[in-house]
C-alpha cells in the first residue's frame, strides 16, 4: 500500500471535458467509505500545503476498456471547497483524457471514484497520469493549474484478470427483464429521446464512456459514424443473444451483425443501467491504420513516381490507363519547372464516393494529402485538381515560405498544366486572373500585406474561396512578371511564421529579389489584372 500525502486546494468530481481520443467509463463521486480496491503503490510526493489533502490513491486492476481510480481526499478548511482531477492514459492505438470535479463539505474526508478508459490493453509503454486540482470553481479550472502530479506506468499497476470462463447463466426472468431493458433504451434513441437514454446509462459509463457530457452523448447519436464510440444504428440493430451473472452485474450478449457485443447492466437506485459496453470497434480504431488494412486489398497501378491504389470495379479501375498517364506527366512538367532533384514517390489512393472514404479514413470531404499519401474521390461527377498535391509533395524540399506561396504555387500549377485550379472553391472553369476579377468586383479580397502573413490557406478562418483565387493570380503575377528563378528564390528564401521581426524580414526578402516594395508590387499586380488598387494595409 502506498499513500500520498498532497495538501492544498479544495476536492469535486462531476466530468467536464475530454481530451484527445473520447469514449470511456465514467466514475462515481463521493462514496463513504474505502473503495473495494487494492491499493497500489505510488511515488510520495513533496507536501504541498492548502486547503485540501490528498490521503490515498487507489487503482482498481487496470485492462483495455474501463478502468477505476479512488482517491481520498481531506478538506483542511471550515468551508467548502472544490477538488479537480485530470486523468490522463496513453496506450496503443491512442490516448485518453478527461477532467472530472467534485464538492466537500468543511472538513469532510472522502472517497472519490473516477473512472478512466484504456483503449487498448496496457503494455510497456502504457501509462496513467493524474493531476490535481483545486480551483475556486469548476468554471474557473485551467489544465495547467494543477498542484500535483502522479504519473504511473500501466506495468506498475496490478493487470486485470482475464475472464477465463464464462459466467453462470442468468435465470430466465432475469434475462427477460435485461433484454426488455435493452429495448426500453433503444426505443428511446429511436425516438431521438436523447436526455432519457442518458439516463439509462451508470454515471461510471457516462463518463468514460461520454467524458460525463450529456453533449458528447447526444452529438455521438447524431452521427452516422462517431469517431470514438458506437453509433445509434449500430445499437438499435443489436440483436440479444443471452445473459449471464457475473458478480452483480448481468452480462447480456447481443449481435450486431457479424460482430459479437457484450452489455454490462448493473443496478443503480433501483434501475437496470448500462454500466460498460465491449465488442464494437471504434471507427478512429480503423482510421488509425486504415492504409495498412486497406491497401492490401485494393488493385495497384505502379508508374515510375506513383502507386496507385483503387477499388475493383470503381470509376477508377476503368480510367486507371488514363490517370497513370496524366499524374506521370504532371510530375515531370512540375518537377522540371521547380527544378527539383528530389523525386519522392507518391502513394495515390482512390475512393469511389465521398462516404466511403470517410468510413475507411475518418476524413470527410474530397480530399486529403498527409506526406506522400494523397487519398481522393474520383468517380464521373467529381474528381480533384491533379496536379496541386503534387506539386506540393514536390516543392516540398524548397523551403516553407507564407503560405501564399506554397498554396499560390500549388494552385498556380493547376492552371499552368490545364486544370480547373478552383473549381472544388466556386471558380469553376475560370482562370486565376478571371476569379480574381470578379471577387475583387463583388468586394471580396484580403488585402495583399494580410494574406502575407497567413500561415495556412485552407481552414474556414483563411477565407479559402478568397484565398486560394487571391494566391495563385499572386504567384502567377509573379512568374509571368519577374520569371520562374526570382519566384523560387522567393519561395526558398520566405519564412512561413507568425513572428513579426521574420515577417518584416519577408518583406526585405521581397525588396531584395523583385526591387519593389510589397505596396509598389501590390499596385503592379492590380495594374496587371486591370484593377484599382486603393491602400493595402500596414506593412510589418
Amino acid at each position: 500500500m502506498s499513500t500520498i500525502t498532497l495538501r492544498r486546494g479544495a476536492v469535486a468530481v462531476v466530468v467536464v471535458c475530454a481530451v484527445a481520443f473520447v469514449g470511456q467509463r465514467a466514475v462515481r463521486g463521493g462514496e463513504e467509505g474505502p473503495p473495494p480496491t487494492a491499493p497500489v503503490s505510488v511515488e510520495q510526493p513533496p507536501a504541498l500545503h492548502g486547503n485540501v489533502e490528498v490521503e490515498d490513491i487507489r487503482f482498481d486492476p487496470v485492462g483495455a476498456g474501463k478502468n477505476v481510480v479512488a482517491v481520498e481526499v481531506k478538506n483542511l478548511t471550515e468551508l467548502p471547497q472544490v477538488f479537480g482531477i485530470h486523468i490522463q492514459t496513453k496506450n496503443r492505438p491512442a490516448g485518453w483524457g478527461a477532467q472530472f470535479f467534485d464538492s466537500l463539505a468543511a472538513g469532510e474526508d472522502k472517497w472519490c471514484r473516477f473512472a478512466f478508459r484504456m483503449w487498448g490493453e496496457p503494455d510497456a509503454g502504457s501509462w496513467v497520469r493524474l493531476r490535481f486540482y483545486n480551483p475556486p470553481s469548476a468554471a474557473d479550472w485551467t489544465f495547467d493549474n494543477y498542484f500535483q502530479e502522479v504519473k504511473r506506468a500501466a506495468t506498475d499497476l496490478e493487470p486485470r484478470k482475464p475472464e477465463v470462463s464464462p459466467g453462470l447463466p442468468a435465470p430466465p426472468d432475469v434475462t427477460e427483464t435485461i433484454v426488455h431493458r435493452l429495448t426500453q433504451i433503444q426505443d428511446l434513441l429511436r425516438e431521438e429521446r436523447y436526455d432519457e437514454a442518458w439516463e439509462a446509462f451508470s454515471l461510471e459509463h457516462r463518463q468514460a464512456g461520454f467524458n460525463g457530457l450529456f453533449d458528447s452523448f447526444k452529438q455521438a447519436m447524431s452521427e452516422e459514424e462517431p469517431r470514438s464510440s458506437w453509433s445509434r444504428d449500430e445499437f438499435l440493430s443489436l440483436v440479444p443473444a443471452g445473459a449471464e451473472l457475473r458478480g452483480k452485474a448481468v452480462v447480456l450478449t447481443a449481435h450486431c451483425g457479424d460482430a459479437e457485443w457484450h452489455i454490462e447492466f448493473v443496478q443503480e437506485e433501483s434501475r437496470w443501467q448500462i454500466d460498460w459496453i465491449a465488442g464494437y470497434t471504434p471507427p478512429f480504431f480503423l482510421w488509425s491504420n486504415w492504409q495498412e488494412r486497406l491497401l492490401p486489398e485494393m488493385q495497384k497501378r505502379a508508374t515510375p513516381h506513383f502507386d496507385i491504389y483503387y477499388a475493383k470495379g470503381s470509376t477508377a479501375e476503368r480510367d486507371i490507363d488514363q490517370i497513370a498517364e496524366r499524374r506521370e506527366s504532371g510530375y515531370g512538367q512540375i518537377r522540371d519547372f521547380l527544378g527539383c532533384k528530389d523525386e519522392p514517390r507518391v502513394r495515390l489512393v482512390f475512393f469511389e464516393d465521398q462516404l466511403t472514404k470517410f468510413k475507411q479514413t475518418g476524413h470527410r470531404g474530397a480530399g486529403m494529402a498527409s506526406g506522400t499519401t494523397v487519398v481522393e474521390v474520383y468517380n464521373d461527377t467529381e474528381k480533384l485538381d491533379p496536379f496541386h498535391e503534387t506539386t506540393h509533395i514536390l516543392s516540398a524540399s524548397l523551403g516553407n515560405p507564407p503560405a501564399i506561396f506554397s498554396e499560390g504555387l500549388a494552385t498556380y500549377m493547376s492552371e499552368r498544366l490545364g486544370a480547373p485550379p478552383l473549381k472544388i472553391f466556386g471558380g469553376g472553369e475560370s482562370s486565376l486572373y478571371e476569379r480574381v476579377r470578379q471577387l475583387k468586383k463583388d468586394g471580396q479580397w484580403i488585402p495583399l500585406p494580410e494574406l502575407l502573413t497567413y500561415t495556412d490557406i485552407g481552414s474556414e478562418e483563411s477565407q479559402p474561396v478568397i484565398a486560394y483565387p487571391e494566391a495563385g493570380a499572386f504567384v502567377r503575377f509573379l512568374i509571368d512578371t519577374y520569371g520562374r528563378d526570382k519566384f523560387l528564390e522567393a519561395y526558398s528564401s520566405l519564412h512561413n511564421t507568425a513572428d513579426e521581426d521574420a515577417r518584416r524580414q519577408n518583406h526585405d526578402d521581397l525588396r531584395r529579389i523583385y526591387g519593389k516594395s510589397v505596396p509598389d508590387l501590390d499596385i503592379e499586380w492590380h495594374s496587371v489584372l486591370g484593377l484599382p488598387c486603393e491602400e493595402t494595409g500596414t506593412v510589418p
